[in-house]
């Protein structure tokens, strides 16, 4: 079963997706968008099934449009769980150097959790490649 890659992190108009979903299909990597017109009890459900199948590589990208920080509570709790399938990058433009402080200890909590931590956006598709590729190469190692 290929690897599907949840699209989480801040949404609030913020225009990450529409830059990165392009560059993932170009790749041929499959994802699940979670961001629609108007959120309903079902999304919400459907989100949370996604998040928990086997086969989901869990990517977190925060912006400074981000309102809330639950964002940031996915991120670590998908690390715990699952610290191999975790992507996590901040994109720094609009944080404030103690939102930035904070956003350093969560990177370094989450990489010391096994999670990986991208340090530019242009490195997202290629971690996400490898992560995709090893567990392609396990499953197939182990007829999965």
């Amino acid at each position: 079963m290929r690897p599907l890659v949840f699209l989480g992190g801040t949404c609030n108009g913020s225009t990450w997706r529409c830059e990165l979903i392009p560059q993932l299909e170009k790749e041929n990597i499959p994802y699940f968008n979670p961001v629609v017109k108007n959120w309903t009890v079902e999304d919400q459900n459907k989100e949370r099934e996604i998040k928990m199948m086997p086969n989901v590589v869990g990517l977190y990208v925060l912006t400074s449009a981000m309102t809330g920080s639950f964002s940031v509570a996915e991120a670590v709790d998908s690390s715990n769980k699952r610290p191999a399938s975790t992507v996590f990058y901040y994109r720094p433009m609009g944080f404030t150097t103690g939102q930035m402080k904070s956003l350093e200890a969560i990177s370094e909590m989450l990489r010391d959790n096994g999670a990986h931590v991208v340090k530019n956006f242009d490195s997202v598709v290629g971690c996400l490649k490898r992560v995709t590729e090893t567990w392609d190469s396990v499953n197939k190692r182990f007829g999965k």
